[in-house]
């Protein structure tokens, strides 16, 4: 944090100012400040000051202005203030910087030591009846009060006092520029934690400084505020790090490739530990580094020196290293040349685990290429996702046959893609539930003159689509198996889900589907209901070209999981 402290400017310290006195706290607080002229003239500072400033300034003007003693010549008076720079002058007699802030000798006072009141008050006066007397019965007073103990005593309360002020001054400033230098790192922690861009530092300043708030005058841009949020993140890994060495604990690392705003490729870097008196995991972000390429070997060298810049060592990873977790590409789990087979030759004991969210989207990816009406369902989605979410005049159109039907609207996006497999469940739950007001919508769209032939024949054909009892029974054995995977893909993706959890939860839905294959699900039944019925939702159905899945077949998803639940690297 030290780079990033505000710096202060230039202590700049009157010399002549002194604390009064060293064994009264509130003089050592307020001080005397004496202003002299080249003359050794005392005159009243011309700084602001609180009360008792002036109070005091004004007692040293009465007693020490005047002019230099008549009896010295001007150069001959300068040759002498510049030797004793103690020297003041007022109303003609001479006195005693040094002795006036002084006050008193305090705790250097001994028996029959004091300071003289004549040069505190500045009326040492002369005696003689020419001016080379005077000069010579002045010179021996200086003299003698220079050489005496309680001047010099006068001298060192003086020196101490000055330089304690000058230290609680430092001290004072210093802590001011700490605070600050703090609250502006409160503040870029809280943007960081809130996920919000660097540029909004500058504006969340401006506004602490008009609430009153000191946040001083650096460190204020979105430059300084990434610097700051880079700093800061270091420092948290670093403690993490040397509490995990220093209390021996086991770790597991969850690594996978990404790709940056910017087209640049990189990888993500999780860590699992157990931290003492607690019994789960714990799961958390540790590092994102960029990758050269994405060849197995740059992958585990940028992974390996990652964890060595952080604080780990070779020693303790041997030691201390137990699991490592990614996805199946090749690059990650080849069995010849993987990363996950680079590190155990290099830490035999590790445990890899090809991750479970992953090996469910396998399992529904096999599942869709298996079962063509999925196929058909899926691109009916997407033909869905496009023709809304790229026109705000047919999502207003939509919206306006959702009131009209008192329907709450939801979202409608794509299926069986690369998200997680819960999105594809929220999906199919938008249609089903907006299931009139789409088919409204597509009804009125068909009938539309202001759009040419082309555009109503398209919507009539959505329109027949969904109205085909197929597609109903269709979506109805989808949304049953969605549900299930919705579920159990939350689960998985939880940062708290052990791997024994994670096998018994994928055992449970392999025998939930088993049973769907035998006995339909909720939303397969109503589907069932419909067809027989001849109406879903309130809107009549027909007999289409679109082919019903037989449900039996569809629900060999339980075999897909048991492969994929069962396999290890």
């Amino acid at each position: 944090m030290d780079r990033f402290l505000i710096k202060r400017p230039k202590l700049m310290i009157d010399t002549c100012k002194v604390p009064a006195s060293v064994d009264d706290e509130d003089h050592v607080k307020s001080g005397t400040e004496l202003k002299t002229n080249e003359l050794g003239q005392c005159e009243p500072s011309s700084r602001e000051g609180t009360s008792d400033d002036i109070a005091t300034l004004t007692h040293v003007s009465d007693s020490c202005s005047g002019y230099f003693p008549s009896y010295w010549k001007k150069e001959q008076w300068l040759e002498k203030i510049k030797e004793h720079e103690w020297l003041v002058v007022g109303k003609g007699d001479i006195g005693c910087r040094a002795c006036k802030s002084a006050g008193t000798l305090g705790p250097l006072k001994s028996q029959g030591l004091k300071l003289s009141r004549e040069w505190i008050e500045c009326r040492v006066s002369c005696f003689g009846d020419t001016d080379e007397k005077k000069r010579q019965s002045i010179r021996k007073k200086i003299f003698d009060h220079k050489t005496s103990i309680a001047h010099k005593r006068s001298l060192e309360i003086c020196e101490a006092a000055k330089k304690e002020h000058i230290e609680k001054a430092t001290a004072r400033q210093e802590s001011a520029y700490q605070e600050n230098t703090c609250r502006v790192f409160r503040t870029v922690y809280t943007l960081a934690k809130l996920n919000r861009p660097f540029t909004d530092l500058p504006v969340l300043l401006n506004l602490q400084s008009e609430n009153g708030l000191d946040v001083g005058r650096v460190l204020q841009s979105d430059h300084s505020c990434a610097d700051i949020t880079d700093h800061i993140a270091k420092s948290m890994r670093r403690k993490l790090v040397e509490s995990i060495i220093s209390e021996d604990l086991k770790i597991g690392f969850m690594i996978d490739e990404s790709t940056t705003v910017s087209k640049k490729a990189s990888l993500v870097i999780c860590m699992k530990v157990v931290f003492p008196k607690s019994d789960e995991a714990s799961s958390m972000f540790f590092v994102l580094v960029q990758l050269a390429d994405t060849t197995a070997s740059t992958i585990l060298d940028t992974f390996l020196q990652a964890l060595y810049d952080n604080g780990f060592t070779r020693e303790f990873l041997s030691r201390n290293f137990v699991s490592f977790a990614t996805d199946g590409a090749s690059n990650m789990l080849g069995r010849k040349s993987g990363v996950a087979t680079l590190l155990q030759e290099m830490f035999p004991d590790i445990i890899v685990w090809h991750c479970s969210n992953h090996r469910l989207e396998l399992a529904v990816a096999d599942v869709v290429e298996d079962v063509s009406a999925t196929n058909e369902m899926k691109s009916f989605f997407d033909k869905l996702y496009s023709l809304y979410s790229a026109s705000p005049k047919n999502q207003a159109e939509l919206q306006e046959c959702a009131r009209a039907l008192s329907i709450r609207l939801n979202a409608v996006g794509r299926i069986l893609g690369t998200r997680w497999v819960s999105s594809s469940a929220r999906s199919v739950r938008a249609v089903w539930q907006n299931y009139a007001a789409l088919v409204q919508h597509f009804e009125n769209a068909s009938k539309d003159t202001s759009r040419d032939s082309k555009q109503r024949a398209t919507y009539k054909g959505l329109k027949d689509r969904l109205n085909d009892t197929s597609f109903v029974l269709n979506m109805g054995l989808l949304f049953d198996a969605l549900v299930e995977l919705e579920e159990l893909s939350l689960e998985l993706q939880k940062r708290s889900t052990t791997l024994m959890r994670a096998h018994k939860l994928i055992e449970e839905k392999c025998l939930v589907f088993e049973s769907m294959s035998k006995r339909p699900g909720e939303h397969f039944l109503i589907s069932q209901q419909a067809v027989r019925s001849g109406e879903f939702n309130e809107v009549a159905l027909h007999k289409g070209r679109m082919t019903a899945t037989d449900h039996t077949r569809f629900f060999t998803l339980d075999l897909c999981l048991h492969k994929y639940s069962t396999h290890t690297h």
